[in-house]
């Protein structure tokens, strides 16, 4: 009987230490992407983006303020952002975002 107890000691503490690994939330993102015309052209240059974060993925509330900036595309329309988490997104439970190009 006192083996029981052994394993299911090692099970919880494995859950534990193995929850604790998804609680830090790292201060900064990336996000990729690629924009294309509607014909499938890859479109280039530098534009201005906006990235706004929600609790929720429908009817959410925003979470920080709206992050800007300006990125390059990349000839194959290729982009990377690095982004700042706001400290209301890094807390919350659940985390979607949207991102406007030029718009």
């Amino acid at each position: 009987m006192q083996k029981k107890y052994v394993v299911n000691g090692l099970v919880l503490v494995l859950l534990v230490v193995g929850m604790g690994a998804y609680a830090d939330v790292p201060d900064t993102i990336t996000v990729h992407g690629q924009l294309l015309d509607d014909t499938g052209v890859p479109l280039t240059g530098n534009r201005d983006y906006q990235i706004v974060f929600y609790d929720t993925d429908i009817f959410g509330s925003v979470l920080g303020g709206v992050v800007t900036g300006t990125t390059e595309l990349s000839p194959e329309g290729v982009f990377n952002i690095s982004v700042v988490l706001p400290e209301e997104a890094k807390a919350a439970a659940e985390l979607w975002y949207e991102i406007a190009v030029d718009s």
